[in-house]
């Protein structure tokens, strides 16, 4: 069960008086009180998370969960949804039920990106969740996509709770409380039927063709690990306990970034010295055991967790990325590439070889969600992205590191950031040895274009014929 409360310090709330976004499923669960449930899936070939909205014409609270059983009781091992908001408080929250017992509060707050609101009688709550169940198997329920219907439950009261744990008792009308069995994907393709597997006809060998040529396979570029190994990124700027990297690929006009911070909860990094209608990247962990992570494109819009970009209209325009966590040094390091311009209105585009305003944050307690990061765990800094900042061969570990061949600055933990000449480039260097092989060989020509016209100015008749001699030779 999912309960907004304002007592949740480590949430943030958008109030809107309406639905943020647009759904692309909809289906209405009671009439009297206009109880309406909405949803939309991250794409429908291979989906990972579920944005769910639900509304109606409620006082108090409104419930929306997910049972763990298609028989009996559908309050027996429920995981809902709970939210509720009047003049003076606002709550929402993720909890556990067992039987008709008071809702327990679920340890792991298992949603994010949410919007809670209210319209006169009617109130509008919104989250967003992953359709796995892999980070709280006890308490959650993962959920079906595709072709099994999923239960859906719901319920609703005309009382406020006055605390997160005093959630008073819905009726028992039809009008109170029910279920619906929804399929979440009606537009996923249903699988083929099983048949039993028919022997084929015996087949008559073929005469062997001679083989066919080969293509030469396609270079593979060199992945993302979510390691910075020494020289692989010319230019870097740190800011306190938050570290950045970069290079650029002027060819592909992208830009890959590495950025690393203490702890095990999550990093982002923007463009703009605000939170205030900025582009930012964020690298959390999404699941554990074992630990998976990813980089998703938000938008900042004030001191609010996030939305992504595509719920806005945009893309996620992160192309690649890795995430790994380091026990030993109780780092988070997250490597992404993106373009180097911006590819919609939910993003914005970095000027190389021009300051650029930036800002950076980290969370450090082990999370999936983005719950606020404090005042000391984030800034505002400069960076200047070269385009000499391409990536240099690999480096000997052993050796000293390169001169990163960007600069950064930073306006509010008062760290450091290296600058420097431009790694070695080999093409340079050849151009520069060429240019000195045709000056030598034209000066040479020269020379001897000037020996020739002397020697034309002291013979202007030509070359001079041997007179005959009356000598004789002496033997």
């Amino acid at each position: 069960c999912f309960i907004a409360s304002s007592e949740l310090t480590n949430k943030f709330f958008l109030f809107t008086a309406q639905f943020s976004r647009t759904y692309a499923h909809s289906q209405q669960l009671e009439a009297t009180n206009n109880i309406v449930f909405s949803w939309s899936l991250d794409n429908v070939s291979n989906p990972t998370q579920v944005q769910i909205g639900i509304s109606g014409n409620v006082l108090g609270y409104l419930s929306v969960g997910f049972s763990f059983s298609n028989s009996g009781s559908k309050m027996d091992l429920l995981d809902c949804m709970m939210c509720a908001q009047n003049a003076s408080a606002v709550m929402l929250g993720d909890y556990y039920v067992n039987g008709q017992n008071r809702p327990a509060y679920d340890a792991k707050q298992n949603y994010y990106a949410y919007n809670v609101s209210r319209s006169g009688t009617t109130i509008f709550c919104e989250f967003d969740r992953f359709l796995s169940n892999s980070n709280d198997t006890a308490n959650d329920v993962g959920l079906p996509f595709g072709f099994a219907n999923t239960p859906v439950v719901w319920a609703q009261s005309s009382t406020m709770p006055t605390t997160l744990s005093r959630w008073i008792q819905h009726g028992s009308a039809s009008s109170d409380r029910g279920w619906m069995n929804i399929n979440l994907c009606p537009e996923c393709t249903p699988p083929a039927p099983s048949l039993p597997p028919v022997a084929a006809p015996k087949a008559v060998p073929a005469p062997k063709a001679p083989p066919a040529p080969v293509a030469a396979p396609t270079p593979v570029a060199a992945g993302l690990d979510g390691i910075v190994a020494p020289g692989e990124y010319p230019g870097s700027a740190t800011f306190g306990s938050f570290q950045l990297n970069w290079k650029v690929d002027t060819l592909a006009q992208t830009v890959t970034f590495a950025m690393s911070a203490p702890g095990q909860g999550y990093v982002a990094f923007g463009i703009g010295n605000s939170m205030n209608n900025h582009d930012v990247q964020v690298g959390r962990l999404i699941a554990g055991t074992p630990d998976t992570y990813t980089v998703y494109d938000y938008w900042m819009n004030g001191y609010n967790a996030p939305p992504l970009d595509s719920s806005r209209g945009g893309s996620n325009n992160v192309l690649s990325f890795a995430g790994r966590y380091d026990a030993t040094a109780n780092r988070l390091t997250f490597e992404f590439v993106r373009p180097i311009t911006a590819s919609d209105t939910s993003d914005e585009g970095f000027l190389l070889d021009t300051p650029v305003d930036v800002n950076y944050a980290w969370y450090e307690t082990r999370t999936t969600s983005i719950p606020n990061h404090g005042s000391s765990r984030r800034g505002v800094g400069t960076i200047t992205i070269s385009s000499a900042n391409v990536e240099s061969a690999p480096v000997d570990p052993t050796a000293a590191p390169p001169p990163s061949g960007g600069a950064g600055s930073n306006t509010n933990f008062g760290g450091s950031s290296s600058s420097g000449s431009a790694p070695f480039d080999p093409q340079k260097e050849n151009a520069i040895q060429i240019g000195v092989i045709v000056g030598v060989t034209l000066g040479v020509a020269l020379l001897v274009a000037v020996l020739l016209v002397l020697r034309l100015k002291a013979c202007p008749d030509g070359p001079r014929k041997e007179e005959p001699t009356n000598e004789v030779e002496m033997k």
